[in-house]
This record gives C-alpha cells, structure tokens and sequence, in this order.
C-alpha cells in the first residue's frame, strides 16, 4: 500500500509539472464553479462512457480533481441529480491497476475523504433521484393509470418496483463502501 501511495504521488507531481496540461486542468476546475459547465461536465462524462472507459495515469488524475471538484461545487448547491450522475461516472472510468485489476475514481481515497461522500442528505438524494429516474422509465406508468390496471398488473408493477428500489439501495450501498 505505501508503495502505491509512492507511485501516486510521483504521478500527481507529473501532472503538475506538465505545464500544458496542468492549464487545460485548472482552467476546466475554474470553469466548473459555473451550474451549466458542471452540468455540461456530467453530459460529456455519460456521452463518453459508451466508450472504453480506460484511462491512462494523467487522464485518470485529471478525472478525480474534476470529479472531487464537480461533486463538492454540485453538492454545496444542492444539485442532487448531478450528485448522482457524477457518482455514477466515478465507478465507470478506471485506470489499469496492478495484477490487471481496476482503479476507480471512486474509490481514490481523494473522492472518498470528500464530506459529500459522509453526508446522509447525499446519499439519500442520490437513491430518490435514481428511484424516480428508475420509474419514469417504467412504461406502465406512462401508459396507464393505476385504477386501470388489473389487480394482477398492480402486483407485477409493484414486484417490479421492489426490485428496482432494491438494486439502487445496493448500487448506493456498494458506492458509499
């Protein structure tokens, strides 16, 4: 462990010293104090993950700042949906790590320390914003009413959401973890 703490600090003091792209860097940091550019942030993050997510160290690097930055800006402005969103790329992009495994931003000690990352208000907002994404999403709540279903359609319905409210209560669990 202290032997990649060595090797992450040698790669933060290359990104410093990288002087073109530690400007392009801060001036994205500067530019995320604004709610549009955060959220822009967001957007380009969900756009590029359909993509391979592998970074290489300096990219990676530049990815948690932005990302510890964007979640405590979104965070202090009660923007929870993007709280969600940006937690959420924070277990998309990796870098390799050694013996092949994954090194996500999300579990970077940087995010992790964050005092969003220790607020019950955040996770609570995260898990109602994925639930009432989750159900907007359902097509019987677009198409129908609940008086108009049967009574075998209500209980499928309600299967159904039980089982969404329970995968993101364990999405939200496996992320503050």
């Amino acid at each position: 462990e202290e032997v990649e703490e060595e090797e992450e600090e040698e790669e933060d003091a290359e990104l410093l010293t990288n002087e073109p792209l530690f400007k392009q860097y801060e001036e994205a940091r500067r530019l995320l104090a604004m709610r549009e550019a955060r959220q822009l942030f967001g957007r380009l993050l969900t756009l590029r993950r359909a993509r391979p997510c592998i970074l290489d160290v300096r990219c990676y690097k530049a990815l948690c700042g932005l990302l510890t930055e964007a979640l405590q800006l979104a965070s202090a402005a009660h923007e929870a949906q993007l709280c969600s969103l940006l937690m959420n790329m924070a277990c998309t992009f990796y870098r390799p790590a050694t013996g092949g495994a994954r090194h996500f931003p999300c579990t970077d000690s940087t995010l992790r320390k964050l005092p969003v990352w220790q607020e019950t208000r955040y996770w609570e907002e995260c898990l109602f914003d994925a639930l009432v994404r989750e159900r907007e999403g359902l097509v019987q709540y677009k198409e129908r009413f609940w008086r108009d279903m049967s009574v075998h359609e209500q209980e499928e319905l309600q299967k159904r959401e039980r089982n969404v409210a329970f995968a993101q209560l364990g999405s939200c669990i496996h992320f503050m973890f």
